[in-house]
């Protein structure tokens, strides 16, 4: 009797596994998407959205931004896309705008020429950001959506 059984029994046990498999593939496949939705999250959130903002503003009040500028050019480097990365120094002309009022700080360019290559290092960081949010939507799965508009880079505050 049980040698009668036995073709059918290992055709179920065949079965179950290719129905693990499917299922642990399935899996499998999720995980990878949510990993990527985190990158994508923490490439958006702690790179490019702080180091777009500097780009925004022309003065700041807050006398640490320089400091906390250099750490997100350096320490989150890892995040930047392949043409940011190469394109991005590893400090920013960010100084003191005067003896008297410490507890501001603005861009230093020497010319135009050096503020020039950092609109573009600026428009680099965005292009790279808008890529980022692209894949950021295709990935949670919205089709239709609005991309921000590119931001005047190194505006002084009216």
């Amino acid at each position: 009797m049980l040698e009668a059984l036995q073709p059918i029994m290992v055709w179920v046990a065949a079965l179950l596994n290719a129905v693990i498999a499917v299922a642990m593939f399935l899996n499998l496949k999720e995980i990878r998407k949510d990993r990527k939705r985190n990158f994508l999250e923490k490439r958006i959130e702690e790179f490019y959205l702080p180091l777009i903002e500097l780009f925004k503003h022309r003065e700041f009040e807050d006398q640490n931004v320089p400091k906390r500028a250099n750490e997100i050019v350096f320490l989150k480097r890892y995040l930047a896309g392949k043409r940011a990365a190469s394109s991005l120094p590893t400090t920013l002309p960010l100084v003191g705008t005067s003896l008297l009022r410490t507890d501001r700080c603005a861009w230093r360019f020497e010319n135009e020429e050096e503020e020039r290559k950092w609109r573009e290092i600026a428009n680099t960081v965005w292009d790279e950001y808008v890529e980022a949010l692209r894949e950021y939507y295709k990935t949670i799965g919205i089709k239709q959506y609005e991309l921000p508009e590119r931001p005047e880079w190194f505006a002084w505050k009216s």
